[in-house]
């Protein structure tokens, strides 16, 4: 919440949603996974599906260098998604 905050982005009122509470909707046409030491989670309704295996900022100990760890993954989920987001059909 707090690294998402500082560039502006308030995710406070959002909260995680379990594979269950997704299955059989149709809003969901895209799935990233983000898991690289965790099983990723297989979603079985025909999606697109990106995986960005990047490390879990929740694992590392204390509170500066797990602050850069969540700093760290923030910024390269922007870069990627930026980089997703041009080559998406019809993106501005």
């Amino acid at each position: 919440v707090e690294v998402l905050a500082e560039i502006g982005i308030v995710i406070s009122g959002h909260r995680a949603k379990t594979m269950a509470s997704l299955t059989g909707t149709d809003t969901v046409d895209t799935v990233i996974t983000l898991c690289s030491d965790e099983v990723c989670p297989v979603f079985l309704r025909r999606v697109v599906q990106v995986h960005w295996p990047l490390p879990n900022p929740v694992t590392v100990s204390g509170t500066k260098e797990r602050l850069a760890a969540f700093r760290a993954v923030r910024d390269a989920l922007c870069v990627r998604l930026e980089a997703l987001f041009k080559e998406w059909p019809g993106a501005r």
